[in-house]
């Protein structure tokens, strides 16, 4: 009924814009609604927590197994004495990129200059 008594009050405010006429919320209500949502997030973030750290545990595991097969790796390949005369060739840079166009002037400053315009070259004989 309670719930029924606060729509009824919410429909009477509305038509007649007066708040007062609202009854109060009941305290022990209103905490009960409080603690049984502390409690779910609570929950809820417990499980989050658990389930990310489980990640993290299977992460780090097969990151220290990946670890220990190159270590492996490597000490077979250094066994090899064949493989210290193979020279391994470095992949070239790439190419530099153009220079980046200048940024474009704050608001409210003045436009910087613009760059000479190129001269024609003089084909004069002498």
């Amino acid at each position: 009924w309670y719930q029924r008594r606060v729509r009824e009050a919410v429909v009477s405010t509305q038509s007649t814009g007066d708040l007062k006429l609202l009854e109060p919320l009941q305290h022990r209500r209103t905490l009960a609604y409080i603690n049984h949502f502390i409690i779910q997030m609570t929950g809820q973030l417990n499980r989050f927590a658990c389930q990310t750290e489980t990640k993290l545990a299977e992460v780090d595991r097969r990151t220290q197994q990946i670890k220990t097969t190159l270590l492996l790796l490597e000490a077979k390949l250094a066994s090899i004495p064949e493989l210290d005369s193979v020279k391994v060739e470095e992949p070239s840079p790439p190419p530099a990129a153009a220079p980046a166009p200048p940024a474009p002037p704050a608001p409210g400053t003045p436009a910087p200059p613009a760059p000479p315009a190129p001269q024609p070259e003089s084909y004069d004989s002498d």
